[in-house]
């Protein structure tokens, strides 16, 4: 065989793969069988309901140091499932809904160890990218939430016999701290810049310390921060093209094909990365239509329609609606003085007042039959309920009757 032949034998032999497809591999290897996204059980319970296991391929060549007569030479082909890559919509109805709360649970998960000190913290130990378009994400508060959940883990037990680990937590919340990477793009073209770049961002050694982590969770706080300011942008190229004689198609708007580039970003750096893609956003538009609600027997749920672009809607895996649970209000009949008797025990009962969490039925006339069938099984039957108060959050699998 001539240098030529074996030059081109040994070139064919050569896998050419992406860089997405390399750090999938990578991926792989660091965990091959990925128990949950999130590790908050509640999510990764209804998560599991939405997402269809996409087979992977994974290709194992023979050991070099492995002799004809006990090997094969061509590659071993292992066929496997794994969970796609999850986006998850949390729409509120309202303000204090606790949408940015849970946020700030999902992001301790995210970056805090798997385990602390002989205590599981059940953490992901990744990083974390929080695109803060509303300006409202408080680092103070994220700590404030690590400090509540690792010292809940402890237990009082072991921090009462260890009044000098507070140290220790310090030490460990500021090193957690360090892997969430905050943008706060100021519009929505900023913010699609700012997607863009990402990829260049994390790959670089020099610009964090976040290397050798993985991008866990991607955060969009909130996705609808730049609505109105772009439909009347919208509206302003409409008008002027009418004025002008030419007609716009929907197909063209400005606000459509922007959400269209959006998701074009973000699909890629989640394709690149495998990371969970979390959004916030805004219930503009509540209705509780019964055939959308038909996957629980127990009560009516309201439903969010959508009003972002169905380019957006269709993206999100799970979409999920969050309100804080109503107290009794006064009754007319009470006088001034039962009500300033009542005053401080209701101040409480607010305080304790948790928060509810369900799946947005609002396009559940395309769920499959299986989907509908998990719902109505499954512990909750599709929502959980999670509470706020100042020392933290806490997120339990199921309340109520």
């Amino acid at each position: 065989m001539s240098a030529e032949d074996l030059g081109r034998r040994l070139l064919g032999e050569v896998k050419e793969e992406s860089l997405s497809e390399l750090l999938s591999s990578l991926r792989t290897l660091r965990d091959p069988q990925p128990s949950s996204q999130l590790n908050i059980p509640a999510l990764d319970q209804l998560l599991s309901i939405f997402q269809a296991p996409v087979p992977i391929t994974q290709i194992e060549a023979p050991a070099p140091w492995s002799s004809p007569q006990h090997s094969s030479h061509r590659p071993v082909i292992t066929k496997k499932h794994a969970l796609k890559s999850a986006v998850i919509e949390i729409t509120g109805r309202s303000s204090c809904s606790g949408k940015t709360q849970l946020l700030y649970y999902i992001t301790a998960l995210s970056v805090l160890p798997a385990v602390f000190q002989g205590h599981a913290l059940y953490g992901k130990e990744g990083a974390v990218i929080v695109l803060d378009t509303d300006g409202r994400f408080d680092v103070s508060r994220l700590r404030q939430v690590m400090w509540h959940y690792v010292r809940q883990q402890q237990g009082t037990r072991y921090q009462s016999a260890n009044p000098s680990s507070d140290v220790d937590v310090d030490a460990l919340l500021t090193a957690a701290l360090h892997h969430i990477h905050i943008f706060r793009p100021q519009s929505s073209a900023s913010l699609l810049a700012t997607i863009e770049t990402l990829p260049n961002y994390l790959l670089s050694a020099t610009t964090h310390i976040s290397q050798n982590r993985c991008l866990q969770t991607l955060l969009l706080d909130s996705a609808s921060a730049f609505f109105w300011q772009d439909r009347m942008a919208d509206d302003q190229l409409e008008a002027l093209a009418a004025n002008e004689g030419t007609n716009k198609g929907s197909e063209t708007k400005a606000f459509v094909q922007t959400w269209q580039a959006l998701v074009r970003a973000l699909r890629y750096v989640q394709s690149t990365f495998g990371c969970t893609i979390i959004a916030t956003n805004w219930g503009l538009f509540t209705n509780t239509p019964p055939q959308q609600q038909q996957y629980t027997s127990q009560v009516t749920i309201p439903s969010i329609r959508p009003h972002l672009p169905p380019v957006w809607t269709s993206f999100c895996t799970l979409r999920i609606v969050v309100q804080r649970e109503k107290v009794r209000q006064f009754v007319p009949e009470m006088s001034f003085m039962e009500a300033v008797a009542e005053n401080d025990r209701r101040l409480e009962a607010v305080r304790q007042a948790g928060f509810s969490g369900w799946v947005d039925g609002w396009d559940s006339e395309g769920w499959s039959t299986e989907i509908r069938q998990r719902l109505r099984t499954v512990q909750g039957r599709g929502s959980f309920w999670f509470w706020v108060r100042d020392e933290g959050v806490g997120i339990e699998e199921w309340h109520g009757s």
